[in-house]
């Protein structure tokens, strides 16, 4: 799959992850599933198990956020990205299942990614969480919780 999403820049030392098809492969399985009402989204950058983990002598290559890719670069994926797939796979969620639903997301912030950017997600986030519903008066939907005036 890191084959399939790598996207080469030949003007720095910086590749950039197309995380596109990665998003597809998840929203696609999560649609064959019955919703998820509590959904938590890891999003620390995967470390070695261990050296001898890589079959046939591969070497672990490090991943970057692109908030904290060092200046003689590397292979980073776009914090844009992520939080573009994480808030498609729980639009998707909401819109599949009803009632009460949590997302939460765990990240480490010692890793180069902006509390800003995570802050951000995590509100997006909230909002997704409340049960929208129809009102019987009128053909716009409203929060719980909202007055509807």
């Amino acid at each position: 799959m890191l084959t399939v999403c790598r996207r080469p820049n030949t003007y720095t030392s910086c590749q950039y992850l197309n995380i596109q098809p990665l998003s597809l492969k998840w929203r696609q399985a999560l649609t064959n599933i019955a919703p998820i009402t509590h959904l938590i989204f890891d999003l620390t950058l995967p470390r070695p198990l261990s050296p001898s983990s890589f079959p046939g002598g591969l070497e672990f290559q490090k991943i970057y956020w692109d908030t904290g890719l060092p200046s003689e670069g590397g292979l980073a994926v776009l914090v844009r990205d992520v939080t573009t797939m994480v808030i498609t796979i729980t639009t998707g969620m909401r819109m599949r299942a009803g009632g009460v639903l949590k997302f939460e997301v765990v990240y480490d912030q010692s890793e180069g990614v902006t509390p800003k950017a995570m802050n951000l997600l995590q509100k997006q986030l909230r909002e997704l969480e409340k049960e929208y519903k129809k009102t019987s008066d009128s053909k716009t939907a409203r929060r719980e919780g909202d007055r509807g005036d």
